[in-house]
């Protein structure tokens, strides 16, 4: 079965060599009870290890049923180790957050036993060792003598052909010693049953053979037996089938081990709670500005909606609107981006002051109304950005009185409702196209008329006033003689139109202060600007291109690298990565300390067979669990929060997209990913020998 050719093993600590075995040779078959004795330090737990596969070795050979061990990688050890040996340790090395059930289970499921088959052979292995009545009980409330009764259990679950049994009765009273040693013996039929022992007197009378060694060596063996059998059979120890275990049982190993340590887990989700909080910031944070940098509004539009299209024509001059019939559009409505000044101010509280910019358009995204959208009857409705804080008191207030309307006017306006768009930066009015007009909001600042009179060439400032029927210039000086007149209207940047009127049309009269004055139709009977609201562009942009018309979207620019959005979209990309990667290390630092108390648990299953991508699996699996638990209670805070401060509310409800949602999910499942995988790489540091050694 096994043949160990001039074995010798080493140790190499900080450089100083010391010798763990030298030239063992040794035979061994089944139906052996083999007791391994000697003084400690001798090196009989290190023969022990190196011949189940726990330890290498440096020098010689172990053939096992035909196969030479040495070309072993650490997959085909673990596997050997698996399939072929069992183990009892003189500390148990029992699970102790499993019941005496899942102990036993443990070795079935990973050597490919579905759950219902390894709980059946369990029992009946269970009932056999005597401990029946404690199936249910955690193994830390066992006695020694049940936890060794559990692991004999466990050790016979996969009726592995060698059972390797290290001071098997070490830290037990003599009384239940010797029924360790009598059960070892009822066992052991069929089996090469190796004992390390510093009381040979214990197992004297079941062993077939005695091992003697001192100083790493072999210096006696009784009933030595050199009738190996050397049958090769293809598969035992490669199958591929056992090499490895169903997802679903690597899931319900990982949801058992967080069943069976409640406090720790609570503790490691709380951790990943307040991580997933600020990974949430973070990530909404780069989502935001993610979306900014593909929406850089154009300079001199403040009226940024997402559905508004700007058509005009690439030389600036008029162009025929209805080849745009069947859209919603409004000619020349050049107020749009010109801003007025609203306020609320009900005895001495101003609740509230904002720059709108009014419109006749309804925006088709409005979330969060409250009150009415109906302005047929002269009232404005009040659309917000959704980082616009009000609170209920300041709304009521807005909507049962009257805002003053003040920047080139002073009016009062009704407002009907309020509401919320995510495609907005500033606020906006909505209202009829004859309250825009009564209440002046024609006037500009940046548009001006060019007059050449007799005394040099002026630019005044224009009104479009409903009262006048035609163009009327009031100057300052009486009886000037116009002789031309040009009306230059244009954006703060873009000049988008350049148009001149006969002056014998022209009006003129005296007046305090030169000025042009123009009836309110006055730019809607040439279309020079066409602003156009629809859902969808491609139709739109089709026409324009067909008919050599230009447009622009102002809320969207496209990714310009140098625009301060996307500088800052840059930014917010880096800053969140260094805060992310800081906070895995931090995080690292303070899981580690509990995965740290796991280790025992980790190493145990290590030693029953536990394979390193199997292990790793389990611990991906764990720690992505909690972390999406934690993300998931991250997400309701937020929603909680929202719901209890409108300010975070309108900031959430605009930002949790579905696609957001589903990037904040793949984006924390990384990072648990990768803080999962830093554990695993400290877990598998070490051999299986260390690691036992440092926890136990």
């Amino acid at each position: 079965m096994i043949e160990i050719k001039n074995v010798s093993k080493y140790y190499n600590n900080n450089g100083v060599v010391t010798l763990g075995l030298r030239n063992i040779n040794l035979n061994f078959d089944k139906n052996e009870i083999v007791a391994i004795v000697g003084e400690s330090g001798s090196g009989k737990s290190t023969l022990l290890n190196v011949i189940c596969g726990v330890d290498s070795y440096e020098e010689g050979e172990i053939v096992f049923e035909g196969y030479e061990t040495s070309y072993f990688n650490r997959e085909d050890m673990d596997t050997f180790r698996k399939k072929n040996v069992s183990f009892i340790y003189q500390n148990y090395n029992i699970i102790d957050s499993y019941t005496v059930l899942e102990n036993v289970m443990f070795p079935l499921l990973i050597n490919g036993y579905d759950k219902k088959e390894a709980k059946k052979r369990a029992l009946e292995l269970i009932e056999k060792v005597g401990l029946s009545h404690r199936v249910h009980n955690r193994g830390v409330k066992l006695s020694g003598g049940e936890k060794q009764r559990c692991v004999i259990a466990r050790a016979l679950a996969t009726d592995a052909p060698i059972l390797a049994c290290d001071e098997p009765t070490g830290n037990l009273d003599s009384k239940t010693g010797e029924e360790i040693i009598k059960l070892i013996k009822e066992v052991s039929k069929d089996k090469l049953v190796l004992i390390v022992t510093h009381n040979y007197e214990q197992v004297e009378n079941i062993v077939t053979r005695t091992i003697k060694m001192a100083d790493g060596e072999v210096i006696s063996d009784s009933n030595v037996n050199n009738n190996v059998t050397k049958e090769i059979k293809d598969g035992d120890i490669f199958d591929k089938e056992n090499k490895t275990i169903k997802y679903k049982t690597i899931a319900g190993i990982g949801l058992n081990n967080l069943s069976s340590t409640p406090k720790k887990n609570i503790f490691v989700l709380m951790v990943l709670l307040v991580l997933s909080l600020i990974g949430l910031v973070l990530f909404a944070n780069c989502f935001e500005s993610a979306k900014l940098s593909q929406y850089n509004a154009y300079e001199g539009y403040n009226n940024t909606l997402r559905e508004r299209i700007i058509i005009y024509e690439k030389d600036h001059k008029s162009f025929d609107p209805k080849l745009f019939d069947g859209y919603e559009y409004y000619i020349n409505s050049f107020y749009e981006d010109e801003g007025v000044n609203v306020s609320l101010d009900t005895n001495g509280n101003v609740y509230f002051y904002a720059t709108c910019y009014m419109t006749t358009h309804m925006p088709y995204n409005i979330t969060k109304n409250v009150g009415s959208k109906d302005i047929s009857n002269g009232g404005v409705y009040l659309v917000l950005p959704d980082s616009y804080y009000l609170d209920t008191y300041e709304e009521k207030a807005i909507i049962d009185g009257s805002i003053h309307l003040s920047s080139y006017v002073n009016c009062y306006i009704d407002i009907v409702g309020i509401g919320r768009s995510n495609e907005i930066f500033s606020p906006l009015l909505i209202c009829k196209k004859d309250l825009l007009l009564d209440s002046g909001t024609y006037l500009y600042e940046y548009n001006f008329a060019k007059i050449d009179c007799e005394d040099g060439t002026r630019e005044i400032k224009v009104t479009y006033d409903s009262s006048v029927t035609k163009p009327t210039i009031e100057l300052y000086q009486a009886n000037v003689n116009v002789k031309n007149f040009s009306l230059m209207p244009m954006l703060k940047k873009y000049e988008m139109y350049d148009f001149s009127y006969d002056v014998n049309m022209l009006e003129v009269k005296k007046a305090e202060h030169d000025s042009v004055k123009l009836p309110t139709d006055f730019l809607e009977n040439t279309c020079y600007e066409l602003t156009i609201y629809a859902n969808d562009f491609k139709k739109i942009e089709k026409i324009a291109q067909n008919n050599n018309l230009s447009y622009i979207i102002p809320s969207k620019s496209g990714t310009n690298l140098t625009s301060f959005s996307f500088v800052s979209f840059i930014f917010a990309i880096i800053y969140s990565s260094l805060i992310m990667i800081f906070l895995v290390f931090i995080s690292y630092a303070v899981l580690s300390k509990v995965y740290q108390s796991r280790r025992r648990d980790y190493a145990i299953m290590r030693s029953l067979g536990m394979m390193r991508p199997q292990m790793a699996k389990i611990m991906r699996f764990e720690v992505v669990t909690i972390g999406f638990v934690a993300s998931i209670l991250a997400i309701i805070i937020f929603i909680i929060i929202g719901f209890a401060t409108n300010v975070a509310a309108s900031v959430i409800f605009a930002t949790f997209t579905p696609w957001f949602v589903i990037l904040y999910f793949l984006f924390m499942f990384l990072f648990d990913l990768r803080l999962a995988n830093r554990f695993n790489k400290k877990l598998f540091k070490f051999s299986i020998t260390k690691t036992i050694k440092e926890v136990f």
